[in-house]
């Protein structure tokens, strides 16, 4: 898909300054590698509610937080 292809493409950068956080860890449908939940996803399989954005804020939070 074409998800799929985007998370390779930025998961191949080796800039050492760049970190990657994949909100599809939490934000994901159980059981699939790259659906979004339907409370996140706007209809198209790809973009976020205001409800998702809400959600991963946080997420992104804790992750700079614990460096």
């Amino acid at each position: 898909t074409q998800l799929e292809v985007l998370n390779a493409g930025i998961l191949a950068i080796t800039d050492p300054m760049v970190t990657v956080y994949d909100g599809y860890t939490f934000m994901g449908e159980p059981g699939t590698p790259i659906d979004l939940r339907a409370t996140y996803d706007i209809g198209d399989g790809l973009h976020w509610t205001q409800t998702g954005i809400d959600a991963f804020y946080p997420q992104i939070q804790a992750t700079l937080a614990a460096f």
